[in-house]
């Protein structure tokens, strides 16, 4: 039996690191939140001012306010901040990938079949580690959305799994056994995806109508 190709081997190797990438955070994230702190305490509002005639509005601290120093801030905590700056990588690729694959329906050139091809693989690695950073940057606490928060989690997870695929759909339509059709329809589902895992992220920042007109 022949030996697997050079971008065969990079595959599997590819689909082992997202397993351990995206298990890994996910084991965690229980453990994590049975020691989140509270965000924000509540001081209790002070009685009536009879004299005034109306109660003092609720005072809201931050925690370091009331809790003394800050704890030192751990290496999965740190490793997790990471998240917002990597998470820029997979939106650049996936979607730069649909806009050189059209592209190459234009003009059938070769420059972008390969520029396709170095995009998913680039997207394919960095959604692994972008989805890793972001699940490991919730569980130490560091962000609450709530349902909002939920969403944008599993939207980014689902970009990474998608985008493995969209790289194997790829890597078979190169050596000329796969549907360059679904290769297509993988590449702008995947772009709309990222498009909405992005916005979902910017949401838990701004708020859900932060591009409200």
């Amino acid at each position: 039996m022949s030996e697997p190709s050079i971008s065969v081997r990079l595959f599997r190797d590819a689909i082992a690191v997202a397993l351990l990438a995206l298990l890994a955070p996910l084991a965690y994230a229980h453990e994590a939140h049975e020691k989140k702190p509270p965000s924000v305490a509540t001081l209790e509002s002070p009685a009536a001012d009879p004299a005034v005639g109306h109660e003092h509005p609720e005072v809201r601290v931050a925690p370091d306010a009331e809790e003394g120093p800050r704890e030192p801030t751990t290496l999965l905590e740190w490793i997790g901040r990471l998240h917002p700056m990597v998470v820029h990588f997979p939106i650049a690729f996936f979607i730069t990938a649909l806009v050189a694959e059209i592209q190459f329906a234009a003009t059938r050139r070769d420059l972008f079949r390969h520029s396709l091809r170095f995009l998913l693989w680039g997207g394919a690695l960095s959604a692994i580690v972008a989805a890793a950073l972001g699940w490991i940057f919730a569980a130490t606490g560091q962000t609450d959305g709530g349902s909002l928060l939920v969403a944008h989690r599993w939207a980014g997870s689902a970009v990474a799994a998608l985008g493995l695929a969209v790289l194997a759909i790829n890597e078979r339509v190169e050596r000329s056994v796969g549907s360059r059709a679904l290769l297509r329809l993988c590449l702008a589902a995947i772009a709309l995806l990222t498009a909405a895992t992005g916005f979902l992220g910017a949401s838990l920042l701004y708020g859900i109508e932060h591009l409200a007109w």
